[in-house]
Parts: C-alpha cells; structure tokens; sequence
C-alpha cells in the first residue's frame, strides 16, 4: 500500500507557493509509506525549470539507506515503479553519470551495481557534491556546509568553498527530517541550515510523516518563511499551504485495522513464533543491540525463521541480511525480523505484524509504517514490550485504540497520529542546543574561516557538526595472511567511540586505506597504534589520536580504522563486544 508520492502538478503547486510567499523553505508533512523520498526528483524538477536551482542534494540521517535511495534514483529508468522520478531527472538534464552519492561507505563506491540483466553501472562518490544529483548523509551534508570539507578533513588544506558553492545552487531535501530533534548539535546545525536557505535563497524541503509543531518550531523559529505541504483534510499544527490529493491512499490506509495490545518482554519470543507459525511475516523493534541478539538466538533455537539487523553488523553482513529479507517478503512466507532502529528511517518494507519496545510514540508511527505498508492485510497487529517501554507511553497507551497510526489527522471515527506528537513534545526537552549554536558560528557566519580554526572545532567536538556522539571506524580482521581490500571494506562496522572502549580487549591494530599508484591498498600503522590504543577507554583523546594518525601520516591516506579481531565478531549476531548494553 505504497503511496503515489508527489506528481508533477503538486510539486508545480509547492514551488509556485514558495516563490509566491517568498519563503525558501516547504514542510512536506506526509504518512509513512506516502512515497515522500522518490519525489525530491519530482519537486527538485519544478524548482529546476523556475531557475531556482541547478542541481539537487538528498541527505538522509544514516549511511545504512544511502545506498538503498541511490540504487533507485540510478536505475529508475529500469523500473515501472520509478518512470516518474527517471523523466523528472531527465527533464532537468540529469543523467546517470551526474548522480552520486557520499557516505563513509567505501564498499559501495568500489561496488558495481546491475540495474537490470547487462546493464551494469560503476558506483560514484561525490565528497564535493559536484554531481548535479547527490543523496548523501546528514554528517557529510553538515561538513561541507560548515566549511569542513568531508573530502578533506584530516588534510592540512582545506578547500571549503568547492562543495559550498554548489550547494549555494542546490535545492536541498532533509528526509527523515524527525531525526535532527533528538540531538542538540544537529538541531543546532540544522536551525543555522534553515537560515542559510531563506538569507541565500537556497530551496530547502524538509520530509517526514513524524514532524510536527515542535519540530518544525525548532528548526525554523518563528521569524523564517516557510510553506507547508500536507495531505488534503490535514489541519494538525495549524495552516496547509499546499494540499495534495490522497484520496486512494487514505481509502486504503483507514481500511487498516490496528490492533494494540502490551506483551510482557518474556512472552516475545513466545509470540513471536506463533505468530511466524501462522505464516506472518514480523518486525520486532529492540531497543539495545544485546537484547535484539538474545531474541535472535531464542528465536532460531526454536527453530523459528529469523534474521537479525542492528549497527554491529558489517557492511557486507548487512547487505547480505537485508537481501535475505526483500526475498523472504516477496515469497511470503513466515519469519521474523529482529531489528534495532536502524530500521525506522527509510527501510521501504513491509510486514504483517510487530512487537515494539517504544521509547516513543513516534518509534511507533514509524514502525507502524513498516506494517501493511506495500499491500492491504485487515488486522495489523501491533505489541506493545511493557518492561521495555518509556513510562509516559505505557501510561497513554489507551489512547492508541482509538488512533489511526497511518493518517495523521482525524477520519471516521478514528483520531490520527499527530496527537500523539504532541504527547511526545511534552515529554521532550532538549537542552543545550544555544551553546551549540555559539559553537558553530565560528564556522558558518565567517566567509573566510582559517584552518586552525576548522582543526580547532574538530578537536574540541569530536568531528561532527551534525552530531554529538563519535563515529569511529572499525575493521574486522578476515583472519588470513595478506588482507585484501575487498575483505577489509566488506567488513567495515561504525561504531560510537564508547563502542570502542567496551571492545578494547578485541582491538587489535590500526589499518590505513591508503592510494598507491593509482590503486587503493591496505597497510597497518603500528606507529599511530601505539598511541591510539592507549586512548581507547577516553573517547575524546581517542578522536585526537586517531585526528593525529590521520594527519600527519601520507596525504594518500583515504580512510583509517582500528583492526578487531576475529573472536570478536559473530557473522550472524554481528559485533559481540558491543552487546553489553546501549541502543543502536
């Protein structure tokens, strides 16, 4: 029951009504399973032919679904399901050599991807955003615009105005757009966004089935321009400047009946299995990476079909768990999927039931998203983990029997979602995001920012402008003599530095990806080793040394990371030192 998504004539209406009210920024507010990613082509290809921008840049919260949009924007032509966003790239001149994507994802680049029978394309990385269509991460995006050029962080020049320049001519799509007010810093970076959009008439649309009031209030303020684009019928959080027909939608989402129920976190696997036993196909959302493992390995002790999907996997691991997935959906049959929310952003999937544990009401939208989603199935059930729960939720949860958890605003005589959006912004408070924004503006106001202080920012908050935890890079060892490239991107994880610190007696060395003669090769730097293993249990002074090994080694050096043995890694269960606890 995917939705149509965008047409050529509502994406007519949003540009015409940003230009009309002058406003440089559009909430495109529509459910799950609307198809809201697959239309920034659509959207990007008006705004194209107004002369308000020359190219488009999609950024999603997690290089996990990176690849998945820019599969589909690649191969759209080969694609029925697709014709629409492959004529709208077409129409704005941007073809299959002018898309790419930017991630830490180096497998993909080094990937070939088969949009169909001998038809083959070579993967193209863009770190400048140079590419006239670029899907890349929120990490990537807020880098570049912040003057930290990804392609040259660690070097000693850097070249910032390269990648701002083209996304000065960009329109820029922010999916999942929900995922910034979780985190002060990218608040912070997002907010300073939505300035630079309006002041340097740069086209920004923000895209998500879950922002309401708050999040729109955060990000914009009260003094920046924005349009709204919503569902026709939809008045939650005040006016819709732009309503789009969703008449066979709704029809077929309100046809849906939820069934809510609590589980106690002991009957999950119970419940799961019987109902994989009837032939339903089942998510079950887990909070922390040891209980999702625990439940995976219950699981296939019972002999129950399962996979497992959570951030301790490989890339490779990753893709081949994910594929296992579409094929299990596609013939129908019974099993279970155990996933962390690495599955709530973008995973277009459908399944016939779920157990949740909610740290929120809008886990529950979004993964209700993931329920009956490509196709109708009367009853969806959905299971409520009680232990595992946030307390307000357990205490609302009456509320959900009489809500719609597919449609946002009230139909029939069902509520819709957005009330329980508000439940979540009274339960959410968010401190620090001001001295966040103290601390960026050294950076972004400037027009010439020296690069002691781009290498003094870096320092002092751990890399990232768009978030406040750090992201390090870990390789799994193939445990052979003579370690290929192919093997050590295939067994890529990133983890949180706190990741590293619980899987410091599994590390082993420090592996540099360096180019060699116009080749990429794998080499340890038992030099930089020294001293990042003494560093691995403080977080901050991990990043410096690891900063360190990255700059004052050969400028050849693309990537780096820390060497995990092989004992520590489990092919299906993933990364087991990171099972000690946390979310991810």
């Amino acid at each position: 029951m995917v939705g149509r998504g965008i047409d050529p004539g509502d994406a007519d209406r949003i540009a015409g009504k940003m230009v009309e009210k002058n406003a440089w920024i559009a909430v495109l507010r529509l459910p799950t399973g609307f198809g809201k990613s697959t239309s920034s082509p659509i959207i990007f290809n008006r705004l194209h032919g107004l002369g308000l921008a020359d190219r488009m840049i999609h950024v999603l919260p997690l290089r996990a679904i990176v690849e998945d949009l820019y599969v589909r924007f690649l191969c759209s032509e080969a694609r029925e399901d697709l014709r629409g966003v492959y004529e709208a790239l077409i129409g704005a001149g941007i073809g299959r050599g002018d898309i790419a994507f930017q991630s830490g994802d180096l497998l993909l680049k080094h990937s070939t991807i088969e949009c169909r029978e001998g038809e083959s394309y070579s993967a193209k990385k863009d770190p400048l955003f140079d590419s006239r269509a670029v899907i890349t991460t929120l990490d990537s995006f807020m880098m570049n615009l912040m003057k930290i050029p990804v392609a040259e962080v660690f070097k000693a020049k850097r070249h910032y105005a390269s990648p701002l320049a083209r996304i000065f001519v960009s329109a820029v799509f922010l999916d999942e757009a929900h995922y910034v007010s979780g985190d002060p810093r990218s608040i912070a970076s997002t907010k300073l966004l939505a300035e630079y959009a309006q002041n340097a008439r740069v086209p920004l649309i923000l895209m998500s089935a879950t922002i309401g009031r708050n999040h729109i209030e955060k990000i914009v303020g009260n003094h920046l321009k924005a349009i709204t684009a919503c569902l026709e019928g939809d008045r939650i959080g005040g006016r819709c400047d732009v309503e789009i027909d969703g008449k066979e939608f709704i029809e077929k989402a309100s046809s849906i009946s939820w069934r809510i129920r609590m589980i106690d976190e002991d009957m999950v696997v119970d419940k799961a299995a019987e109902l994989v036993g009837i032939g339903k196909r089942v998510l079950i959302l887990v909070r922390s990476v040891k209980r999702s493992a625990e439940i995976y390995r219950r699981l296939r002790e019972r002999g129950v079909e399962s996979r497992l999907l959570h951030a301790g996997l490989t890339l490779r691991d990753r893709g081949e768990v994910l594929s296992d997935v579409r094929s299990m959906l596609e013939t129908k049959r019974g099993f279970a999927l155990v996933a962390t929310p690495v599955i709530n952003a973008g995973v277009d999937m459908s399944f016939d039931a779920a157990i949740v544990e909610a740290a929120d009401f809008t886990s529950i939208i979004q993964i209700c998203g993931r329920v009956c989603r490509s196709e109708l199935c009367g009853d969806a059930e959905v299971f409520i983990v009680a232990q595992r729960s946030s307390k307000y939720v357990l205490d609302e949860i009456d509320k959900l029997k009489n809500i719609d958890l597919r449609i946002p605003f009230d139909i029939k005589d069902r509520k819709g979602y957005a009330v329980l959006l508000e439940i979540d912004a009274s339960n959410t408070d968010i401190k620090g995001v001001g001295r966040e924004i103290l601390d960026l503006f050294g950076l972004f106001y400037p027009f010439y920012v020296s690069q002691k202080d781009i290498t003094k920012y870096l320092l002092e908050n751990m890399g990232s402008p768009a978030r406040r935890s750090l992201l390090i890079q870990v390789f799994i060892d193939p445990g052979r003599d003579g370690i290929e490239l192919r093997d050590v991107l295939g067994k890529m994880i990133t983890v949180d530095a706190w990741d590293v610190k619980r899987c410091r007696e599994y590390a082993d060395s420090y592996l540099e990806i360096a180019e060699e003669n116009g080749e990429l090769v794998v080499r340890e730097n038992k030099e930089a080793w020294e001293r990042i293993r003494m560093n691995l249990e403080h977080p901050l002074r991990l990043y410096r040394s690891l900063f360190h090994a990255r700059t004052s080694g050969s400028r050849y050096v693309v990537a780096g990371g820390i060497l995990i043995r092989g004992e520590g890694y489990d092919k299906e269960a993933g990364l087991l030192c990171i099972q000690e606890g946390g979310e991810g």
